[in-house]
């Protein structure tokens, strides 16, 4: 199987949307029988497609999820944790902040009890298992935004 570089200049005016088709294209164009699916990062294989701005899982099973973006084109997946008095929700993965700054003031992120970090709240009271996913949704898309723009969140 050929290989295919995703960061290579030759692809890297297109948009995130238009490099996954490629990808998909030159994966369906290679695949032989019998061969293990390739997988590409950010690219679901086997029917499972998470919608730009929507959830992997049914809110039934809530502990964790991931979400994608509302263009499409990053996932976040969150681990989300009740205390007794409000839910913390955990970043279990996320896009790199390459060469942005990654402070955890600028970034709202505190250390969290589980390793890692969660998302910070200047009052985790508001955050309950009605409105986690909001409020997790809401830091992504802010947070994906300062990935690429270099907008500082709107508090900041």
């Amino acid at each position: 199987m050929k290989a295919f570089n995703l960061e290579s200049t030759e692809h890297n005016n297109y948009s995130c949307v238009a490099t996954k088709q490629l990808v998909t294209n030159e994966i369906k164009s290679t695949k032989r029988v019998n061969e293990p699916e390739l997988m590409v990062p950010g690219i679901f294989c086997g029917g499972e497609e998470i919608p730009p701005g929507g959830w992997r899982v049914p809110i039934s099973y809530w502990q964790s999820d991931t979400y994608r973006t509302l263009d499409g084109c990053a996932f976040f997946d969150f681990g989300f944790f009740d205390t007794g008095n409000h839910i913390e929700i955990d970043i279990v993965s996320m896009p790199g902040y390459g060469n942005r700054d990654s402070s955890l003031h600028s970034t709202h992120r505190l250390p969290s009890d589980r390793d890692g970090y969660k998302i910070c709240f200047g009052d985790e009271s508001v955050v309950e298992k009605s409105n986690a996913r909001y409020w997790a949704a809401a830091w992504a898309e802010l947070s994906w935004n300062y990935i690429k723009t270099g907008e500082e969140f709107p508090n900041n």
